[in-house]
């Protein structure tokens, strides 16, 4: 759910030009989302395509100076149980991109150096999530995988953690995948 969607296409396309309001925007719809989360947090799981990672990671290669801070002065967000980033090789993306249709987001990131410097600002802050290898898109074999780091975050909780864990192609260790 993105709050305030007529105005998304208009930021979106500004994101070079105004990387500041492009940020101040995104993270605008996290705060916004933050009462709806905690209320759904009562009924059960929540489960966020992109959230505040995302959102540091863009706008540090549109040139921001920003950190990935859950709590400021003026913000309060939930930290995640887990954070999952889905991994597929390029000639994959490009099939799924030319199925569904091209966002600003995507166009942006058909540029090879954008998304390098994208892989670079992600392998920064890759203690903050699980890696998970997606070749072929479907949604069973990803589910899957996620409910292992799920069961992976829970033998932490436990203290039971032992050796490595696979998840997909990508040998995760159990210091990857945290709750706090």
């Amino acid at each position: 759910m993105m709050p305030f969607p007529s105005s998304r296409a208009e930021i979106d396309a500004a994101a070079e030009r105004a990387p500041a309001a492009r940020y101040a925007f995104y993270l605008a719809s996290l705060i916004h989302a933050q009462p709806l989360i905690v209320r759904a947090l009562q009924q059960g799981n929540v489960y966020c395509v992109r959230y505040l990672i995302d959102t540091v990671v863009y706008h540090r290669v549109l040139g921001l100076t920003v950190q990935l801070a859950y709590n400021a002065d003026w913000y309060q967000l939930r930290r995640p149980d887990l954070t999952v980033l889905l991994h597929i090789d390029e000639e994959t993306r490009q099939r799924r991109l030319t199925g569904r249709g091209r966002t600003a987001d995507d166009r942006l990131t058909d540029d090879t150096a954008l998304r390098a410097a994208l892989a670079r600002e992600y392998q920064a802050l890759s203690d903050e999530y699980i890696a998970i290898e997606n070749p072929d898109g479907g949604h069973a074999g990803v589910i899957k995988t996620i409910r292992r780091g799920m069961r992976l975050v829970g033998c932490q909780q436990r203290g039971r953690c032992h050796g490595s864990h696979v998840l997909g192609d990508s040998s995760v260790t159990a210091t990857h995948a945290r709750h706090t």
